[in-house]
């Protein structure tokens, strides 16, 4: 397209270098923003896989020691590892 020729042209070159530098922040402040949240939410999402392995942990623990009440305490240990194991993502 080449240089602006008239003063109007110019003025219309300006403002529209104008109108993107407010874009340019404006969206560098909405990606910042975006990806706080995201970092939240990841840290929210491990905290709770963390519980619910505790939570599996345990209830498989109980479960084997419920159902293995003649069976020494090793095999509901190994039990309750297995099931924590298969629900690590």
């Amino acid at each position: 397209m080449g240089e602006p020729q008239t003063e109007e042209e110019q003025q219309a070159v300006l403002k529209y270098e104008d109108w993107l530098r407010q874009n340019d922040g404006w969206l560098a402040s909405n990606i910042q923003s975006l990806e706080q949240q995201v970092a939240k939410y990841r840290r929210t999402k491990k905290a709770l896989n963390a519980k619910q392995r505790v939570v599996c942990c345990a209830q498989a623990y109980w479960m084997a020691a419920v159902n293995n009440t003649d069976d020494n305490n090793n095999n509901t240990i190994i039990y309750s590892r297995q099931c924590c194991g298969s629900m690590v993502h």
